[in-house]
């Protein structure tokens, strides 16, 4: 093709008859028009990927205002789109919620001005681009640990919890424990029911929803006592959902105050249960879960499989040091899912007793982010435990979202969905 063209150019330049002429004259600007069509079509394309990105990073960033502030996240894609260096008529973009305020999407339709086209009177390009991105808490994990622990009243996620401390220490300072708390009747911070009871402080309005202007269901008198069901974070607000005389809403966490007199429950301390992942797993992979994590999602609903109560045993023990060891990041505020100090925990809806018979299955409810501070070996057996905390609002990059309240532990989905 190269020599095709080479000749003919030799041919009309050699001829000096004046149609050849006029013919190279053509020849010469098909050429032109074609580079320059080449070139815009290339700078169209470069700029409408730009547009694309930035639509994506818009997308995304609004969506972590929601559900709560729907005004915000509308507010940020403009303000993302702004700083990206695209400048948006408001009837040159749609943004619409949808999924109960779960998800953001944003159409832009826009335009790309040409360069070498203009001398063909091809000025713009129309350039349409779009993005939605969801928002919920997580129902499917990777890198799960082999072990769950049972749903709590609701998770502090501004406290330093331990995890497994019992027999004689050493402690850290103003905890209280029993004297052998793998016989205790009730886990520490965990009660073995899932039902737990608070007192109303003065006359307290159970609302329709987790806003202070909603409708109030019914007034519930001082001292009443009410069901607790579970917990949500609204602009940094802890809302309690529960249950009084067959209605159930919400009320603010401090119109309310635990009734000890149903159940012992312990500040900042947990125990777990270790599980077979999967049905027909041993001991070997056991131990890669713990130290690694299992490296396919876990969906809530699932099933795993009861193996035996926390032992600290040695082999385990030293899969959790070995996790803070290869992770240097001692700052709990920077921590993400992936880091070796970072796990994530299944959830599920009570403890099993410790004679709980092998193969037992058990539900998923949930799952929590988990930052391990320190480990603490000890002897082992007989007082191991580590200290760390709740991580709130950690991202997963991927999976399954559900926006179902009673699945969220601290644990949210953010991603593009188109």
């Amino acid at each position: 093709m190269k020599r095709y063209f080479k000749g003919l150019i030799e041919k009309l330049f050699k001829n000096q008859d004046g149609q050849s002429s006029i013919f190279l004259i053509l020849f010469v600007v098909l050429l032109v028009g074609i580079a320059a069509l080449v070139i815009d079509l290339g700078l169209y394309n470069l700029s409408k990927n730009r547009m694309q990105t930035a639509i994506d990073a818009a997308t995304l960033a609004a969506v972590q205002e929601l559900p709560e502030n729907p005004d915000k996240a509308r507010a940020l894609v403009l303000n993302y789109l702004e700083l990206n260096g695209m400048e948006i008529d408001e009837d040159d973009i749609s943004i619409t919620l949808g999924d109960e305020n779960h998800s953001i999407r944003a159409v832009v339709d826009g335009e790309v001005s040409m360069f070498f086209a203009r001398t063909f009177g091809l000025q713009t390009l129309n350039a349409k681009v779009k993005a939605k991105a969801m928002v919920g808490f997580a129902a499917s994990v990777p890198w799960i640990v082999p072990f769950v622990i049972p749903q709590p009243v609701e998770f502090n996620f501004d406290e330093v919890y331990v995890m497994r401390m019992y027999g004689s220490g050493p402690y850290p300072s103003d905890y209280s424990y029993p004297s052998d708390y793998r016989n205790d009747p009730v886990y520490k911070n965990y009660p073995l029911v899932t039902t737990n009871f608070y007192t109303a402080i003065g006359s307290v309005n159970l609302k329709q929803s987790t806003r202070d202007s909603s409708s109030t269901l019914i007034v519930i008198p001082n001292n009443a006592t009410v069901k607790y069901n579970y917990s949500t974070v609204v602009n940094n607000q802890t809302w309690y959902n529960i249950t009084y005389n067959n209605k159930t809403g919400f009320v603010k966490k401090a119109q309310l105050k635990f009734n000890e007199s149903t159940g012992g429950i312990y500040p900042y301390h947990f125990d777990y249960m270790n599980v077979y992942i999967k049905n027909n797993t041993g001991f070997t992979q056991y131990v890669n879960w713990l130290e690694n994590g299992y490296h396919d999602n876990f969906t809530v609903g699932e099933t795993m499989y009861y193996y035996a109560p926390s032992s600290g045993g040695k082999t385990s023990v030293d899969a959790f040091a070995k996790r803070v060891s290869r992770d240097p990041n001692t700052d709990y505020t920077k921590a993400k899912v992936g880091d070796g100090r970072v796990i994530l925990i299944p959830v599920v809806q009570q403890m099993l007793s410790r004679n709980t018979s092998d193969h037992t299955p058990i539900n998923i409810i949930g799952f929590t982010a988990f930052y391990i501070q320190e480990v603490h070996k000890n002897s082992y057996t007989t007082s191991f435990w580590f200290e760390g905390r709740f991580l709130k609002d950690v991202e997963i990059p991927s999976g399954e979202i559900t926006f179902d309240p009673n699945a969220n532990f601290g644990l949210k989905v953010v991603k593009l969905v188109e």
